[in-house]
């Protein structure tokens, strides 16, 4: 489902150890999105870029340079993973990220990817802080 976020706002990417939730709209009025960036605090390579749908359902989270991650059938994936809402699971499990993400040490891009994955055409304005 087609996504945007609210024009005329700009914000700045998140220093470390910070969070920025943003909201996104749909066509349909009843469905509430939410985009959350989050940085590592040690780890200043460590991200996180989350969609959420009614607030609290996690639709999509790539989380890059993290902790490993276990699936639920004790498969271990590496620090750099991407969570899929499932209905039996929820978001437990995870999953090499695809080739979309070209060079995930790449932040800004990452996340303009991320934003294509999800299917927001109309993005935030996003503007890169001092770190």
């Amino acid at each position: 489902m087609e996504k945007h976020s609210p024009q005329g706002e700009e914000h700045t990417f998140p220093p470390p150890g910070k969070r920025l939730c943003l909201e996104l709209f749909s066509r349909e009025p009843r469905l509430e999105f939410l985009l959350d960036i989050s940085r590592g605090t040690i780890r200043i390579t460590k991200y996180t870029f989350q969609n959420r749908g009614f607030k609290s359902v996690v639709l999509a989270r790539l989380d890059i340079d993290g902790n490993p991650h276990r699936n639920p059938d004790g498969e271990d994936i590496g620090r750099t993973h991407l969570h899929l809402y499932d209905e039996l699971y929820g978001d437990k499990w995870a999953y090499p990220p695809p080739p979309i993400f070209t060079n995930p040490c790449d932040a800004f891009l990452t996340l303009d990817q991320f934003l294509d994955f999800c299917h927001v055409v109309t993005k935030p304005v996003i503007s890169r802080g001092l770190f």
